[in-house]
């Protein structure tokens, strides 16, 4: 079974995101701007996504997100905590 704890997604988003866009500020700032600051490009969203859909078992299209879901660390812990229905 998957763990997805609130605990656990927080983990998992900070530890995906600082292995794609190589920042390891974003452990430390939730609500760091990583699309403005151009961490995080169009490849690195589609890199996130499968990322998530392995290791949280959360099934995630890229159609559905929108730029404000992937805006943040936080943005995107909520969009996956909803996804899963906690």
């Amino acid at each position: 079974m998957i763990e997805t704890s609130p605990q656990s997604i927080h983990s998992v988003v900070t530890e995906v995101l600082v292995s794609i866009t190589g920042a390891g500020e974003i452990a430390s700032a939730p609500d760091l701007e990583i699309r403005k600051l151009g961490l995080l490009d169009s490849l690195g969203v589609v890199n996130l996504i499968v990322a998530l859909c392995e290791r949280l078992g959360v099934d995630i299209s890229p159609a559905e997100l929108e730029e404000t879901d992937v805006a943040t660390p936080r943005a995107i812990e909520g969009f996956v905590q909803r996804k899963l229905g906690k």
